[in-house]
């Protein structure tokens, strides 16, 4: 059978809708529908019978329920609310709307809401009749789910019945808010009212009211549209108004004056519309006045001004306010006179604009109709030959806007033609409604009857209105345009500021088939769109490269290009092919190869382009700018400073250069007062590259409350959204110990990337809190290079060399190879885990070293016991050309200190002041302090302390006090422990120490006497802490006072027995303090012999001072000593130790064999 071909009626009857998925008729066409209709609309298909109650989108209108004799029936549709919020499907709401001109129930309102805030609505809007008080639920302002509120109210006596709470004033996540006819919190006990949302972008504020209400601030950093609307009902308006937004880019204040307003810190305006009821003199007129020349410096950025006619009457009156005009409107453009007053005389508009030569366009609106000849004639004149005169800069894109009645409009143009034609002509104009315009070019006198295409272009492209201009383009003969290079150039930037490429791409084309390509302009244009919005930087070289005349400004974007792409060394090539072509480079040029010499690292030919940049006078801001930040990268810091100072008006940007030289430089202190001298003296504003170098600069100098003072200026100046400065801002409160602020500014922070989160595991990191950067790192699954670091560097804090090892897979698995920073983090762990081998292959496989890497090495060697290594790579360092700082000297001297290396000691910290100018920290003190009393000179260590700057410092003492410990010096101990006591009695090192002596020397009841005045002064023993591996996952041990763990997850004394932590978890000292006397020789050798079968068979602890001294002291309880130094020597446990030697050495004293003694005395005093 044949097929009927399908008709056109047929087409029609097929339903679509019903094949559409349930999420697109969801979300996509239920959010424009009352949900009345919605529930209406289930009747049509099975399929949609319940498909209302998924709805997000609750829009209810009173005017949509069931109407009784004409009238609406509330009742029902109030029932009709309670049914559809208690039959709905539990799925959270997106918006909660409510639309009412009729008096509704309040209770049953603020139930309707509550019922949405459980559903976690985001987006609240009410329009209902408050004839009646009533309170709103408080929860609607303190909730952070709550985006978007608009209290909009009715009132048949035009008061507001609902007052709003204070909780309102400073809602976290609030996006747009919108208030009419509601009472105002209020505020404090002043009168004092203050609207602070952090993340605010939009605020209506119309007819509200507050009796007592004094002063009314508004600070939202994000606000970008503000409109005050009859902002307050008469005679409850604030005597002070103080606007404070940064990023406001729309501004509307309509209503009269009460007393002193003030607009500041609208650094981003763009448009405002300035509408004061000039009649309405609520405040003096001198008050005015002065209100007013506020509100205009205030608002002095701003692009298009729209002012009622009565205010340019009473700027035009004030000889002050007239002063005022051609410095604080620089960047104004467009003027739009809000209406027509019968007393503005053409004089007055005359006057005004005569200040203001930079308009480029003049609307005047709402004009009454227009009878007389004579002033249509003046009115005319004035357009015209103000726009001929002060227009003349810009004449391809200056024109007038006249704005009439629609009726008025063809008399207008009968007018215009007679007065100025003569003869019978057409002048373009738009209607709309019963409005209309006439756009008149300023040279309209000449061309009035041969309207120029060009010119409307370039009018749009000026406006920013590229789909117009390209559609007036494809409409246009091609011969009509005479400037066609313009007209193509013009579009290629204004393609840029639309950031349309694809446009771009089309435009190019045409240039290429019309032979444009060969103008210059156009090509440099064409270059420009290229850099700024191509995706391969090839594409910008063909472009480049096919150009047919290159001049400077051709080069001079290739080579900064080349910087941006991070490619320095094409870029100084480039440069010198273009001193091959003969084309003299200017300023901009030599400011981008001076970067690229920064980035290179090439001081010497830096300095060259210096010399040649103010050989031939270029002493630009940016040309001194990029020549401080190279310096400030080759560490000379006093030619940053020379430049800066001789800079006549330095601007923020060198501000802020010599500000990050200074921190590049660990000159932390030189940059946090030169911000607050740029700041306080030169009233410059600070942009976040600031920020952030400031708040790296208080955070390396743990200055909290400077980084709390720059917090708050970051909030207040709208730089809360900045990547740069909020990661800095985890930083410094990282670096200042407060890692919870810094984990509370990471939970608002809206847009997260790679650095900010490695910040915050960083501030983990830095104080200690190595378990949270693993669970962290988990949860955030991050896989970029400069985390691994980070995260190695938490595994070396808890020792945990599984997880580093895992870590180290994953690094390499992604192709992570010779990064410095994450193979430093890797030396370091597998130094500390006691791998020292891999530490050291890790070490030697690097590309590069830097002073870092050289000091991780150093130390590890130092740690394992390896001292002959950790001074051979010292020397090695220095040979290199390297220059040891302060933490090198510490690693030195931890080395020399563990394996008993006095002289060599003495020598390092020797020249560490008198060569390299370190001078010694307490770190230095403690290991020659440690040094010095482990080889016996307790006398020399006493007196090293009592001249040093920190003789007043307990570790010191503790160091000191320890080593009388090891010779049982009873009488320099008591001296020492008594000088503890009086600097801190409750420290509890002092009692201990002294206790273990008493014992070494058989004195116990001394040490029960010191154990009894310790326990009767509250002095508690720090338990230790320990580090474990159960399954695969790190965990706390602690031991108290009798040596024994404490963690509930590790009582099990078989669990103890069959593993220890770690030499250091329970040492043999805490054991023998938990032992009676009569029990001690008794027990002690079988603890002794149980720590050393524990860890015998792990070479990580053959060399660790800790376990050594357990085999030594072992060595008391066995019949053969030699037998124990044998096995000792056999398995290389303690060979690298001074403290080995020691032992042989005393052992041949008591055989008396002198001459094995001296050779044992001189192994161990060689490094190992």
């Amino acid at each position: 059978m044949k097929k009927r071909k399908m008709t056109m009626s047929d087409k029609v009857g097929i339903d679509r809708i019903s094949e559409l998925p349930d999420h697109i008729i969801i979300h996509h066409i239920f959010p424009f529908l009352d949900i009345k209709v919605i529930v209406q609309a289930s009747i049509l298909s099975n399929r949609w019978r319940y498909l209302w109650k998924s709805t997000p989108y609750l829009n209810f209108h009173l005017n949509q329920c069931p109407r009784t004799k004409k009238r609406i029936n509330k009742s029902r549709f109030s029932t009709f609310v309670d049914r559809v919020l208690s039959l709905r499907d539990c799925v959270d709401i997106h918006t909660f709307s409510l639309h009412s001109k009729e008096i509704l129930d309040t209770s049953r309102i603020c139930t309707w809401l509550l019922i949405a805030l459980r559903w976690n609505v985001e987006n609240v809007f009410l329009d209902v009749d408050s004839s009646f008080n009533f309170g709103l639920p408080h929860n609607l302002f303190t909730l952070d789910n709550v985006q978007r509120l608009k209290l909009r109210f009715l009132s048949s006596s035009g008061m507001s019945k609902v007052l709003l709470p204070n909780s309102i004033c400073s809602n976290s996540m609030i996006k747009s808010l919108e208030l009419k006819l509601v009472k105002l919190p209020n505020g404090n006990s002043n009168g004092e009212l203050v609207f602070s949302f952090p993340v605010l972008e939009d605020l209506v504020i119309g007819s509200c009211s507050h009796s007592h209400l004094s002063k009314f601030t508004i600070s939202a950093p994000l606000l970008e549209r503000l409109e005050l609307s009859h902002p307050f009902q008469a005679g409850f308006g604030p005597t002070e108004l103080n606007i404070c937004t940064p990023k406001l880019k729309f501004l509307v204040y309509r209503g009269p004056i009460y007393g002193n307003y003030s607009f500041e810190n609208l650094s981003q305006l763009f448009s405002a519309e300035i509408y004061i009821w000039e009649k309405v003199l609520i405040v003096e007129k001198e008050v005015f006045d002065q209100c007013i020349a506020n509100i205009l410096e205030g608002i002095h950025n701003v692009k298009k001004l729209a002012i009622p006619s009565g205010l340019v009457k009473a700027i035009a009156a004030s000889p002050y306010m007239m002063g005022l005009l051609p410095g604080v409107f620089r960047n104004l453009r467009y003027t739009k006179l809000i209406d027509w007053t019968g007393d503005l005389c053409i004089q007055t508009i005359t006057t005004f604009l005569e200040k203001l030569p930079q308009i480029g366009t003049f609307v005047w609106s709402k004009s009454a109709k227009i009878e007389c000849h004579s002033r249509l004639t003046d009115m005319i004149d004035l357009f015209v030959n103000s726009i001929v005169i002060f227009l003349d800069m810009d004449t391809m894109c200056s024109f007038c806007l006249l704005h009439f009645l629609s009726s008025d409009l063809n008399k207008v143009q009968n007018q215009i033609h007679k007065q100025f034609v003569g003869k019978a002509g057409k002048i373009d104009s738009v209607t709309d409604s019963n409005e209309g315009y006439l756009i008149l070019p300023h040279d309209f006198k000449q061309n009035l009857q041969n309207p120029s295409r060009e010119s409307e272009i370039l009018s749009f492209c000026k406006l920013g209105f590229l789909y117009e201009a390209i559609k007036l383009l494809n409409s246009t003969n091609p011969r009509e345009i005479s400037v066609k290079p313009v007209i193509y150039a013009s579009l290629f930037q204004t393609c840029i500021k639309a950031h349309s490429f694809n446009h771009g791409l089309q435009l190019h084309s045409q240039v290429i088939k019309s032979g444009l390509d060969f103008d210059r302009f156009v090509g440099n244009s064409l270059l420009s769109m290229y850099f700024k919005l191509g995706f391969k930087f090839s594409e910008t070289r063909k472009v480049f490269d096919n150009l047919f005349e290159k001049d400077v400004i051709s080069w001079t974007s290739m080579i900064s290009g080349y910087v941006r792409a991070d490619k320095p060394k094409d870029s100084i090539e480039m440069f010198w092919k273009m001193l091959e072509f003969g084309i003299e480079p200017n300023a901009f040029t030599l400011s981008a190869v001076i970067k690229a010499c920064s980035e290179i690292g090439d001081l010497r030919l830096g300095v060259c382009f210096h010399g040649l940049a103010f050989g031939r006078g270029f002493d630009s801001n940016y040309i001194v700018s990029a020549l401080i930040d190279m310096y400030g990268r080759h560490d000379r810091i006093e030619e940053c400073r020379r430049l800066f100072d001789e800079m006549p008006e330095p601007d923020a940007v060198c501000w802020t250069t010599v500000i990050s030289a200074l921190t590049q430089n660990d000159r932390f202190k030189e940059a946090l007062g030169l911000f607050y001298f740029m700041h306080r003296a030169y009233r410059l504003f600070p942009d976040g590259f600031t920020f952030g170098t400031i708040l790296t600069a208080c955070g390396n100098l743990a200055r909290m409350k400077q980084g709390k003072e720059v917090h708050a200026k970051v909030i207040t100046s709208g730089n809360c959204g900045n990547l740069v400065v909020e990661s800095s801002l985890l930083d410094m409160y990282g670096k200042c110990g407060l890692v919870e602020d810094s984990r509370r500014v990471y939970d608002r922070m809206q847009n997260k990337n790679v650095v900010s989160r490695c910040a915050l595991l960083g501030a983990y990191c830095q104080n200690g809190d190595f378990k949270p950067v693993l669970i962290l790192f988990r949860e955030m699954e991050m896989n970029d290079m400069y985390c691994f670091g980070t995260l190695i560097r938490a595994c070396a804090g808890l020792a945990v060399v599984r997880q580093g090892k895992e870590v180290h897979c994953q690094y390499l698995r992604k192709g992570g190879c010779g990064d410095v920073i994450v193979e430093s983090a890797l030396v370091d762990l597998y130094a500390k885990c006691g791998y020292i081998n891999y530490a050291q292959r890790i070490f030697l496989g690097l590309p590069a070293r830097n002073l870092i890497t050289w000091n991780t090495m150093i130390r590890g060697f130092a740690q394992n016991g390896n001292a002959g290594e950790a001074l051979s790579m010292f020397n090695e360092m220095v040979n290199q050309g390297t220059k040891p700082d302060y933490i090198t000297f510490i690693a030195v001297l931890f080395a020399c200190s563990h394996s008993g290396l006095v002289d060599q000691g003495r020598e390092y910290f020797k020249i560490m002041d008198e060569v390299y100018k370190i001078n010694a920290g307490i770190e230095h003190y403690s290991c020659m302090v440690d040094l010095l009393g482990r080889a016996g000179f307790i006398e020399e260590a006493e007196d090293l302390l009592g001249k040093s700057v920190y003789r007043d410092d307990l570790s010191l003492w503790g160091a000191l006090l320890g080593a009388c410990t090891s010779y049982s010096n009873l009488h320099v101990a008591e001296r020492i422990a008594k000088k503890m006591m009086e600097l801190d009695p409750k420290h509890h090192l002092s009692y201990v120490f002294l206790a273990n002596i008493y014992k070494a020397l058989g004195q116990w009841d001394d040490a029960e006497i010191l154990r009894k005045l310790m326990k009767d002064r509250g002095v508690q023993k720090i338990p230790g802490q320990s580090w474990i591996d159960i399954k695969n996952e790190g965990s706390y041990l602690d031991t108290d006072n009798s040596g024994f763990f404490q963690n509930s997850d590790f009582r099990d004394k078989e669990l103890q027995r069959q593993r220890p932590s770690s030499p250091m978890a329970s040492g043999n000292q805490e054991d023998e303090e938990s032992l009676l006397p009569q029990l001690l020789k008794e027990k002690l050798p079988r603890i002794l012999q149980k720590y050393v079968q524990a860890f015998q068979a792990d070479p990580r602890y053959h060399n660790d001072l800790r376990y050594v001294r357990v085999w030594i002291q072992l060595m008391d309880f066995v019949d053969e000593p030699r037998a124990l130094l044998k096995i000792m020597e056999k398995y290389h446990i303690g060979t690298k130790q001074a403290l080995f030697y020691q032992a042989y050495a005393l052992h041949f004293v008591k055989l008396k064999n002198l001459r094995r003694q001296t050779k044992c005395t001189i192994w161990g005093s060689k490094p190992k």
